[in-house]
């Protein structure tokens, strides 16, 4: 999604992520934060979190995972004034051979 709008090396990116945002903006003539809603509204709100067990001792990684696993929220769950819709413990589905991975993440 265009939006990240971080410094890069090539500063061409961000010019284009300002002007495809200033475009949206002007086209629809909608504020940021009303841009945003719509997108929730239609998509939801994902949050996510990535940590690579990189150098980490497994035995530890893995507990981590499980506590994890133990406090996933039910649907329905009120967290902040935000209601879950849903939490789980990925399982990947492979499109090309059908195979399926349980416990990818969570």
């Amino acid at each position: 999604m265009f939006g990240a709008l971080i410094y890069v090396e090539n500063n061409s990116c961000s010019y284009k992520s300002i002007l495809f945002w200033l475009n949206l903006l002007a086209v629809t003539g909608k504020t940021v934060g009303q841009i945003v809603q719509q997108h929730w509204h239609t998509y939801g709100r994902f949050y996510t979190s990535r940590y690579d067990y990189e150098e980490v001792e497994a035995d530890k990684a893995y507990a981590c995972i499980e506590q994890l696993r133990t406090h996933l929220p039910q649907a329905g769950t009120e967290i902040a004034g935000l209601r879950v819709k849903k939490a789980d413990d990925f399982t990947y589905h492979d499109p090309i051979d059908q195979s399926i991975c349980y416990r990818q993440g969570i």
